[in-house]
C-alpha cells in the first residue's frame, strides 16, 4: 500500500502567504457499535470509534464530526454518549468520504405494557428469571412494527 499522500499547498491571508504540507490518511470505513441502548437514569458510556484506513490499519490522525440528530434523547461530549431521555435519535459519524449511521435509544422503565401511553413508543420492563424460568406475557394489541 502506498503511504499516505502529501501536498504542499500555498495558503494566503491579506499580504502574507507561506507553503504548507498536507497529509491525506484516507479512511475507507468507520466501525462502532451499532447499538446504543439505554435505560432512563444509565451513565454516560464512552463511544468506541476507530477509523480504519486503505491498508485495514487504525489511522489514528483524524479530522470529521460525530453528532446525535435530536440532542433531547442524548448528547455526546469528549466521546461520551449521555442518555438525557426515553426516544429513538440517529447517531451520524462522518470521516473524510466515509460516513456511519447508528441509533441511540433510550428506554423509559415501567411497571407493565398494559398501560401504557400513546407517547410511550421506547420502554422497557425490569426481569428477573432464575436459570430455566421462563416467561410469558401478552403485548397489547397495536405495538408491533
Amino acid at each position: 500500500m502506498a503511504p499516505p499522500a502529501r501536498r504542499v499547498v500555498r495558503a494566503a491571508l491579506a499580504s502574507v502567504a507561506s507553503l504548507v504540507t498536507v497529509h491525506c490518511r484516507p479512511v475507507t470505513r468507520i466501525q462502532t457499535t451499532w447499538g446504543n441502548d439505554f435505560l432512563s437514569g444509565d451513565s454516560p458510556r464512552r463511544l468506541p470509534v476507530d477509523a480504519i484506513g486503505e491498508d485495514g490499519k487504525v489511522v489514528t490522525q483524524l479530522r470529521g464530526s460525530v453528532r446525535v440528530v435530536d440532542s433531547n434523547v442524548a448528547t455526546l461530549e469528549r466521546g461520551l454518549l449521555t442518555p438525557r431521555a426515553s426516544g429513538a435519535s440517529p447517531l451520524v459519524i462522518s470521516i473524510g468520504d466515509a460516513r456511519v449511521k447508528v441509533a441511540v435509544v433510550v428506554h423509559e422503565l415501567v411497571e407493565r405494557f398494559d398501560n401504557l401511553t400513546p407517547a410511550q413508543r421506547h420502554v422497557a420492563i425490569p426481569l428477573r428469571l432464575a436459570l430455566r424460568d421462563t416467561l410469558h406475557f401478552l403485548v397489547p394489541a397495536g405495538t408491533s412494527g
